[in-house]
């Protein structure tokens, strides 16, 4: 069997690009390079990435168990980034990767391959991710000397959820057993962290599969709030057809009868037979034709 066959088995199992390579010992960008035309695409036509990620603590020097303030100078040890996950939306196939136990601190190869990642997406999901996952890998990009990734919209679930919801907790894992999911995975709390920093190879394996299970959680989460969305990203505008819904690309979308108005005009509705998202035509008319110029969604 040639390395590319080796590769390409790998590939489907769902090993990262870095971790076929160095069990082949062949080069991370030549395997890169040789599995691009295999990489799986997401259903639809925008590439929508839905991502966690799981960082490594920070580590400091402090007199007290309640400090107020902790300086620069008491820094000992900055936050890395342990594993990720992520999958296009829709797709079967788990993308991740973790940092090498012999080196739990060294972070590139991991945070590279999510760049890469970042920059094929045209939307990104996370929970809570405008404000941690995003911005987190925003950072190691450039402490490690990586560019801004192509353009990409993001989508924060956790903004769905206050913007649209009052549950009585908005955390992933509540959110995710109150709408039928099983919620996150369990595991054993700070130590899994403590022994990832020690180079356990079983405990970041843990850490890699709680990682896994928060993505396909989010996936789910995520189809479920986003026809409540009216910041969704247009997907129509990613779309060959001429009228699909704008927020899950369904062609199954039909006339409600009724019209979203303004103050001087009035649009025609339409409900998604996929998501159940309400839209609207962009023209204004008591003629239920939204043909001509697409659907957006309603506000």
């Amino acid at each position: 069997m040639t390395w590319q066959e080796e590769a390409y088995d790998l590939f489907k199992k769902g090993l990262s690009v870095r971790k076929i390579g160095k069990r082949l010992n062949v080069a991370k960008s030549t395997v890169a390079d040789y599995l691009k035309p295999f990489r799986d695409l997401p259903l639809n036509d925008a590439k929508v990435l839905v991502f966690d990620i799981e960082t490594a603590p920070m580590e400091a020097y402090v007199w007290n168990l309640y400090p107020k303030f902790i300086s620069t100078n008491q820094l000992k040890q900055s936050w890395t980034v342990l594993t990720w996950s992520a999958k296009w939306l829709d797709s079967p196939t788990m993308m991740n990767a973790s940092v090498d136990p012999s080196a739990p601190r060294d972070d590139f190869d991991v945070v590279e391959e999510l760049w890469q990642l970042f920059d094929e997406a045209d939307i990104v999901v996370a929970h809570n991710g405008d404000k941690f996952d995003v911005k987190r890998m925003n950072t190691r990009f450039l402490l490690l000397g990586l560019p801004e990734p192509s353009p990409y919209r993001s989508i924060d679930t956790l903004k769905i959820a206050k913007r649209k919801f009052s549950f009585a907790s908005n955390r992933l894992d509540y959110i995710s057993k109150v709408t039928g999911g099983e919620g996150k995975l369990s595991h054993e709390g700070f130590g899994m962290w403590e022994k990832c920093l020690q180079g356990d190879a079983e405990a970041l394996q843990n850490m890699q599969d709680y990682n896994d299970v928060d993505v396909l959680e989010l996936e789910r989460v995520y189809k479920i709030l986003r026809s409540w969305d009216h910041h969704h990203p247009n997907l129509g505008a990613f779309s060959k057809e001429e009228i699909v819904c704008p927020v899950c690309s369904s062609g199954d979308v039909t006339p409600t009868g009724k019209f979203y108005m303004t103050q001087t005009q009035q649009y025609p509705t339409f409900r998604c037979g996929g998501c159940g998202k309400i839209s609207r035509s962009r023209n204004s008319s008591s003629v239920a034709n939204p043909k001509k110029q697409g659907l957006i969604p309603s506000k």
